[in-house]
C-alpha cells in the first residue's frame, strides 16, 4: 500500500499562507468558470465525472480499510449534497434545496478546511480539495440553469434543514460519529447536542436564505434571460 492509499493516519495536514492563497484562486477560478459555461453540457459533464471519480475513489478506500461507521458514512452535509445532485432527477423539487446545501458546504469546506489526519499526498486530502471544488462546479451548474420561478421559500429551507440535523443527530447516536459537526464543533468547542443543532441549524439555515435570495436576484434574473 503506497503512502498515497495509506490507512495509518499522521499527522493532520496545515496549508501554509502560499498553499491557502492558491486554493482561494482554484475557488474563485472555478466559480468564474461555472457562470461562464454554466449552460455548457460538455462543462457538466466534466465535473459529474470527477465528482464520481472522487466519490468512487474515497469509498472504495474506505472500505478497504474497513473505516468505522463513525467516519465512513456519507452523512456530512457535503457528502448528502453530492450524491442527491448525481443521482436525483431534476425534476425533483427539494434538488433544489441540496444544491443550495452543495453551494454552501463545500465553499465553507474551502474557505475553512478542515482536514483528515493525513499528509498533503494523500487520497483523503486530494479527495476533500477536489469533491469539494466539483460540489462548487455541480451545485452552481444547476442552480444557474433552474430556471422555475417555484424555488422553495425560506420556511422550507429552516424545516428542511431542521429535519436533515435531527437525522444526522440520530445518525451521531448510533454510530458515535460526528456527522454534520453536530457533535462537536470545529468552531464553537460544545459538546451539548442540543445547543450545537440549534446553532448549526439557525446558521446553516441563514446562509442557505442568503444563497437563495442572492440567486433569485439581479444576477440570478441577469443569467436566466
Amino acid at each position: 500500500m503506497t503512502p498515497f492509499f495509506s490507512g495509518q493516519p499522521s499527522n493532520p495536514f496545515h496549508l501554509s499562507l502560499g498553499g491557502y492563497l492558491s486554493v482561494m484562486i482554484t475557488l474563485l477560478l472555478l466559480v468564474g468558470l461555472s457562470f461562464r459555461y454554466y449552460d455548457r453540457k460538455k462543462f457538466q459533464r466534466i465535473f459529474k465525472l470527477l465528482q464520481w471519480v472522487q466519490i468512487i475513489f474515497l469509498y472504495t478506500w474506505y472500505a478497504y480499510h474497513r473505516l468505522p461507521l463513525s467516519e465512513s458514512l456519507p452523512l456530512y452535509h457535503c457528502r448528502i449534497a453530492m450524491f442527491a445532485l448525481l443521482l436525483l432527477s431534476d425534476q425533483v423539487s427539494f434538488k433544489y434545496y441540496f444544491a443550495l446545501l452543495g453551494l454552501c458546504g463545500s465553499l465553507l469546506a474551502i474557505v475553512y478546511p478542515i482536514f483528515d489526519p493525513f499528509p498533503f499526498w494523500h487520497l483523503a486530502t486530494f479527495s476533500y480539495l477536489l469533491g469539494h471544488y466539483a460540489l462548487v462546479v455541480n451545485a452552481l451548474v444547476y442552480l444557474l440553469n433552474d430556471k422555475s420561478s417555484s424555488m422553495i421559500t425560506e420556511s422550507n429551507i429552516v424545516a428542511f434543514t431542521a429535519g436533515l440535523n435531527a437525522l444526522l443527530i440520530i445518525a451521531n447516536t448510533l454510530t458515535g460519529g460526528n456527522y454534520g459537526f453536530l457533535r462537536q464543533s470545529p468552531i464553537i468547542n460544545n459538546h451539548n447536542l442540543l445547543i450545537n443543532y440549534v446553532l448549526v441549524t439557525l446558521v446553516l439555515s441563514m446562509i442557505l436564505i442568503g444563497l437563495n435570495q442572492l440567486l433569485k436576484g439581479k444576477t440570478r434574473e441577469y443569467l436566466t434571460h
